[in-house]
């Protein structure tokens, strides 16, 4: 698990899940960028990856992933393998979406299937409300086991304004 920004990674913290989880190590990285072009806008950027044998390990490690993200302020982009889909109700996904107020690109759109094998959109990258998707796509190279995916994220046009005002202490610092 790693972020690479050509953007300066601000506060970098690697955190490993709980390991009597599972007995493979897995975890996330979170940092901090300013927002180029926003000056005194922060977002958090976060890499993970959850267990892929058990859906229970997933939800304890996405209930780790939401206790450190929950008090940091700031609009959030969660990307990663989180071996598992978004549309049954013990989704790990929907659990991290759903407390955190993220969302997904066309959640149940076809075609955007990241892992081979089953034909499963296991790879996910969720944004907090004052973010959207200009672009996205699954690229059709095999990375690994996965395929990549690739988008492109705005700021919101219409939480700029709740972002750049100073009264706001949504993410200024």
């Amino acid at each position: 698990t790693a972020l690479l920004s050509s953007l300066e990674l601000q506060q970098p913290q690697a955190v490993t899940f709980d390991p009597s989880l599972s007995m493979i190590r897995k975890g996330f990285v979170v940092s901090t960028i300013d927002w180029p072009g926003q000056p005194g806008v922060r977002v958090d950027v976060v890499s993970v990856h959850l267990a892929f044998s058990s859906e229970f390990t997933r939800r304890e490690q996405a209930r780790e992933l939401i206790a450190e993200l929950q008090g940091r302020g700031r609009p959030v982009i969660v990307m990663g393998d989180l071996n598992t889909e978004l549309h049954h109700e013990d989704s790990s996904v929907r659990l991290i979406a759903g407390e955190l107020g993220l969302s997904a690109y066309s959640p149940d759109c076809q075609g955007l299937e990241t892992f081979p094998w089953s034909g499963k959109r296991l790879d996910w990258i969720l944004l907090s409300g004052e973010l959207s998707f200009s672009s996205y796509r699954v690229m059709s190279d095999v990375l690994s086991d996965h395929h990549g995916v690739v988008a492109e994220i705005v700021l919101d046009p219409q939480r700029l304004s709740l972002l750049a005002d100073p009264e706001t202490a949504l993410i200024l610092d």
